[in-house]
């Protein structure tokens, strides 16, 4: 026996073990018809939004019909309450989305030089994959013809068509997973593209994390202009909920993603729910002008400042005056309005900050960090 103890067999047993997944091949051509069927979900919650380009699916299409490698696809398997089969995309959406495209017309099959890889950022191998580099012939050929896409077009021949319909793509099944399962893998998984920050936190569960996306649901803030790509709608409620939960005692506004993660994992305070509500309603009546899109910094701010400002009209005012003045300039006029002065005040210093970490070349890192 060596100097270590080896422990007996029934001493010692692994936890939290997933059912043993099922290897199995599916066509192309059954995948396009479960997406279309909805019988494959390719947007659960915890997914990222469409990340490739055209070009890269493209790229992928190309990679299927040279037969170059592409991963398997991970599913969740679950039974609807039609006794059918569902399957959650967990790994794949981006492969999955890219095939769909093609076969419904909406993007094209180019002809190649050459293969290998684009030495550039944009195009690094994504999900593990080889990618073809398309030519600048320009010659470009569809699966079907799509309506709504180019009116001239060349249509792939039939034996093509049929080639790829019939490709087979290796997919990994599991069954019986708990919706914290699914994310594990998900997280887990993704090799290729890096999630932002937002979408990590998308991918998290728990008590607060559930309440976010059943209020991104119901109060979706169509009345502000803000980019929601890549989970940054959620990211921006996550910020906001945190500091009204901490309101008026918060000392920063902008906090890191990883004590937003903490935090989203923590107990739901029972006033939580109504807080944050009350605070999106009001939101929902904000005045905003036609000036481009607001910033997620300033969309939490204007959360926090619906609970320091009680009139929407001067609240509306209030942030017209913050889209279109230096900090300095809004802090003069901030201090015209008699209710919650020194508060008003307080918080409007922290947009001078976080203005500041925004257009400082030298804080591009630490903005990021904020709400990017």
């Amino acid at each position: 026996m060596g100097p270590f103890p080896v422990k007996k067999e029934s001493d010692y047993c692994l936890s939290n073990r997933l059912k043993v997944p099922r290897t199995t091949t599916y066509t192309v051509q059954t995948l396009f018809e479960q997406i279309l069927n909805n019988d494959i979900d390719i947007e659960p919650e915890y997914q990222r939004g469409k990340v490739w380009r055209e070009n890269k699916q493209i790229c992928f299409i190309e990679s299927l019909l040279r037969n170059l490698y592409v991963p398997p696809l991970v599913f969740a398997v679950n039974i609807s309450e039609y006794e059918t089969e569902i399957r959650t995309c967990i790994d794949g959406k981006q492969r999955l989305t890219s095939i769909y495209r093609f076969m419904e017309g909406l993007i094209p099959r180019k002809d190649v030089k050459f293969l290998g890889y684009l030495l550039t950022a944009d195009w690094l191998p994504i999900d593990r994959l080889v990618l073809i580099f398309p030519s600048d012939t320009g010659g470009m050929y569809w699966y079907r013809n799509h309506p709504g896409v180019s009116k001239r077009k060349d249509i792939l021949p039939q034996s093509l068509r049929r080639l790829f319909a019939n490709k087979q793509l290796v997919c990994v099944e599991y069954s019986d997973l708990t919706n914290n399962d699914e994310r594990e893998i998900f997280q887990r998984v993704q090799l290729g593209v890096t999630l932002s920050a937002a979408e990590k936190l998308q991918a998290i569960n728990g008590p607060h994390a559930q309440n976010i996306r059943e209020l991104l649901a119901t109060h979706p803030l169509d009345n502000i202009p803000f980019d929601r790509s890549r989970a940054t709608d959620f990211r921006c409620f996550v910020t906001l909920a945190h500091a009204l939960t901490n309101y008026p005692k918060m000392n920063n506004i902008l906090i890191k993603p990883s004590q937003l993660a903490k935090w989203l994992k923590s107990d739901v305070p029972k006033t939580f729910r109504t807080k944050m509500e009350e605070t999106l309603v009001r939101m929902g009546e904000v005045s905003i002008p036609d000036k481009g899109n607001v910033s997620p910094v300033e969309v939490v701010f204007i959360g926090v400042l619906t609970n320091a400002v009680s009139d929407v009209r001067d609240l509306s005012d209030l942030v017209v005056k913050m889209r279109s003045r230096e900090a300095h300039d809004g802090l003069c006029e901030v201090r015209g309005f008699q209710q919650d002065e020194e508060e008003r005040i307080r918080l409007w210093q922290q947009w001078g900050k976080a203005k500041e970490q925004k257009v400082d070349k030298k804080s591009t890192s630490a903005y990021r960090a904020g709400l990017r």
